[in-house]
């Protein structure tokens, strides 16, 4: 706001002054600026509210957040700094006002206080310009009566000492303490929080700083997760090379044994086993393998004397004098020649009792006798 339009010394020293102010408050970001003297009159202001001219000492605001950081800065010494916390400011629209109030001296003599109101949305900015905390993620600053000094990026309109804080982390801050945690905060929500007080003088004040913990595990859930696919595409792998090993190794060996035991039992003497290997396997199918040849031998064997028995049944045309018998290809050979042939029988020639009388008479006797 301009000065009055109404010529005046005020008016000279206002024009040469208000601009370097005006453009000192927007430059550190504050709301406004004020002067005052050491009767406690405000001499001068940025904005020009409705405690522009009003005394705080004895006025209607000095009671109010100014007034207190006036009369603090009256006693000060120099570069000293006197902060109020945040409170209703009546002209400021009952907004939230802090302020930060120093002595003024000429040489060494106190001739006023010089007073600055913070801005809640600079501050707000300031707070909030936190990166890394995601979605869920905020930081806040609280108070010594659990009240927030800066708005939640959760709640459409300002918190600023309308949201309570009374949480493990706010109350541990306000002790002084610094830390983490893990508990439900304002919005009964759990969260990881880390805190700290900010240790301005004459502020109780601390900042918070949260992250729900369901994103805070989400990583840690997405690795787990990632971590259980690996183990199971890994499983089956493994699972997959096992029964193809089992089924090279083993299965095919014993099955081959079983097929050739089985042939055999069907009668296919000639079924042998394959043997690709050199293992424990190779020499259960050798010896399978020789175990068949042994069987084979003796079945064509026996196969050769059922044959030999076989042509020895039936009707054989047999000489009725010399008992020759007449074979397939129409001669006639002696029994002994003939069965020789077709058998593995073999003969020693005697003489019955009853041939001995007829072909030796002479001996007849004598060998009756000696039987």
């Amino acid at each position: 706001m301009e000065a009055s339009k109404y010529p005046s010394s005020y008016n000279d020293i206002h024009h040469g002054y208000h601009k370097q102010l005006n453009d000192f408050m927007k430059a550190f970001g504050f709301y406004d600026v004020f002067l005052l003297d050491l009767e406690g009159q405000l001499i001068y202001s940025v904005f020009k509210e409705i405690d522009f001219g009003t005394n705080f000492l004895e006025g209607p605001h000095r009671n109010s957040s100014l007034g207190q950081a006036y009369r603090g800065a009256l006693v000060s010494g120099p570069q000293q700094v006197t902060t109020t916390d945040f409170s209703r400011y009546a002209p400021s629209y009952f907004k939230p006002g802090s302020f930060l109030a120093s002595p003024i001296y000429d040489g060494g003599a106190k001739i006023g206080v010089v007073a600055f109101q913070l801005d809640p949305a600079k501050l707000n900015k300031t707070v909030s310009n936190l990166h890394g905390l995601g979605e869920s993620g905020e930081a806040y600053i609280v108070g010594s009566d659990w009240l927030m000094r800066s708005d939640s990026r959760f709640v459409d309109s300002s918190t600023i000492l309308i949201q309570k804080v009374e949480t493990t982390a706010a109350r541990n801050v306000i002790r002084g303490q610094s830390g983490s945690t893990i508990d439900k905060d304002y919005r009964d929500i759990m969260v990881l929080s880390h805190y700290r007080p900010l240790r301005i003088e004459g502020l109780n004040w601390g900042i918070i700083a949260e992250v729900d913990e369901q994103h805070i595990m989400a990583p840690a859930i997405r690795l787990v997760a990632y971590t259980v696919c690996i183990f199971v595409f890994t499983l089956a792998i493994i699972a997959f090379v096992s029964f193809s090993t089992l089924k090279l190794c083993i299965m095919r060996p014993l099955q081959q044994l079983l097929i050739a035991a089985e042939q055999f039992r069907q009668g296919n003497y000639v079924a042998r086993v394959q043997i690709v290997s050199n293992d424990e396997f190779a020499i259960l199918g050798d010896t399978h393998n020789k175990m068949a040849d042994a069987i084979e031998s003796h079945v064509t064997e026996l196969k050769n004397t059922l044959s030999d028995v076989k042509e020895l049944s039936g009707l054989l045309p047999i000489c009725a004098s010399c008992k020759s018998i007449r074979d397939d290809d129409g001669y006639f050979k002696t029994v002994e020649t003939y069965l020789i042939g077709r058998s593995h029988l073999q003969f020693s020639h005697t003489i019955c009792q009853v041939c001995i009388p007829l072909l030796y008479p002479e001996l007849g006797e004598e060998l009756l006798v000696s039987d």
